[in-house]
């Protein structure tokens, strides 16, 4: 059954708007910043510290990167706009116009960048427990026509404490290549790009622990996708988001 969704172009590629062609409802969220970071996409705001992809920085010659959108929450898990509604009711249970809505943005995203998507063959995502965002991102590849690698092919999570000294130590200690996966990636073709797709992009440390191990592959290009960019916390008594 088709879900009444169409995804309508804003004047700006970052804006993001749903129409539900059954009431003619819009949903919109309209890009606000005038300048973007070229890599994360992090808004660049005067007198505030930079917050960024501080996580990827060290492989920006090897990645290219979409996001969806900025969303808000209050830091206790309440969203606060539809974006972030949306994002909290997939990750909660089976929701057919939430999935759907995704598909249509990060297919919107993938097929107006500047890559060629034809030089990309294979596929794969950051390790989650989340079965809505597996079948999600798995359909979204099938879409494209790339090959779907199963992150549990690829990566191991091993329980890691509390007793590092920051998000990327543990990170780092946590995500690590399955040894079975040693003959799966010398079967990938030289040269070739691969699609990570993650959920939500914080700063960066669980992606660049995944380029990082797949780094010394066949693979010589990191294509990234997200659906959204976090709201640092830092910003809220500063901004307001849409």
């Amino acid at each position: 059954m088709n879900m009444p969704f169409r995804y309508l172009k804003g004047f700006d590629p970052w804006d993001i708007i749903i129409k539900n062609t059954d009431t003619n409802e819009e949903f919109a969220l309209k890009n606000k910043y005038k300048s973007i970071c070229p890599v994360c996409f992090y808004p660049n705001v005067s007198d505030k510290p930079k917050e960024c992809h501080s996580g990827i920085e060290s492989l920006e010659s090897k990645i290219s990167f979409i996001t969806g959108h900025f969303y808000e929450t209050d830091y206790e898990g309440n969203p606060l706009n539809w974006f972030g509604d949306i994002l909290r009711k997939i990750s909660l249970q089976p929701f057919k116009h939430s999935h759907e809505i995704l598909k249509l943005i990060l297919n919107e995203k993938i097929s107006n960048s500047d890559w060629q998507i034809e030089d990309i063959i294979y596929a794969t995502m950051v390790p989650t427990t989340n079965l809505q965002m597996i079948n999600l991102f798995s359909e979204i590849s099938q879409n494209i026509n790339l090959t779907w690698i199963p992150y549990n092919q690829l990566f191991e999570k091993k329980t890691s404490t509390t007793f590092y000294k920051d998000r990327k130590d543990y990170v780092n200690n946590k995500y690590f290549l399955l040894e079975e996966s040693v003959d799966l990636l010398e079967q990938i073709e030289k040269g070739s790009s691969l699609l990570i797709f993650d959920d939500v992009f914080h700063q960066g440390y669980t992606l660049g622990r995944i380029i990082e191990l797949l780094s010394k592959s066949n693979f010589i290009k990191f294509k990234l996708v997200t659906i959204a960019r976090t709201v640092p916390k830092s910003f809220l008594n500063t901004l307001q988001f849409p």
